[in-house]
């Protein structure tokens, strides 16, 4: 085997494990409080949301009546990049926060939870993850327990929480492999 062929052989291995790790589900399950029920407002018994690989829009209406949501994003193993925020709609002067409660299994009180983010603020279209780690003074989320809560007024506000596969071992392996190999390979061609 030449080694134009190896290094073909090589690149082709590596582009199949980047597009493994990149490879993401087409379906985005939508959890929608005026559809399929409203989230709990017990801390002992939030909803819990299955995630899916890729995007996960939450849409979530709370008001007068409930002012605290809380709810669970099952993970399954897998790793929350983005909280992106869609939109937000409420009367003038109306102050409402996503929050971060405990790990699960345990309960905080929504008036002091672990990290909030200001929604009233936050921009449309701005990721609320970097300053929710921020406050939680950590580089990834350790919890999956969240909450809403709002002041006065009846709001609606709509999240979409990202969920990145965590790479296979054996596809970072398989990667770190072919790459040193194609570098071996131009540098012998180079002496």
């Amino acid at each position: 085997m030449t080694a134009r062929t190896a290094t073909r052989w090589i690149g082709g291995l590596l582009a199949v494990a980047l597009m493994a790790l990149g490879s993401s589900a087409s379906a985005t399950p939508i959890y929608d409080e005026g559809s399929d029920g409203a989230v709990s407002t017990d801390p002992f018994t939030p909803t819990v949301i299955t995630a899916v690989l890729g995007s996960n829009e939450i849409v979530l209406t709370f008001g007068p009546s409930d002012t605290v949501n809380y709810f669970e994003i099952d993970l399954g193993g897998m790793t929350l990049t983005q909280v992106l925020l869609n939109s937000f709609q409420t009367q003038p002067g109306n102050a409402a926060s996503l929050l971060v409660n405990c790990d699960t299994g345990s309960v905080c009180s929504p008036w002091n939870p672990l990290a909030s983010e200001k929604l009233e603020t936050a921009a449309v279209g701005s990721d609320l993850l970097p300053g929710l780690l921020a406050d939680l003074g950590v580089s990834d989320v350790l919890t999956n327990r969240w909450g809403t809560a709002e002041s006065q007024e009846a709001t609606t506000v709509s999240l979409t929480f990202v969920v990145a596969a965590v790479p296979e071992p054996s596809i970072a392996l398989m990667c770190g492999v072919a790459a040193l190999a194609m570098a071996g390979l131009r540098h012998r061609r180079e002496h």
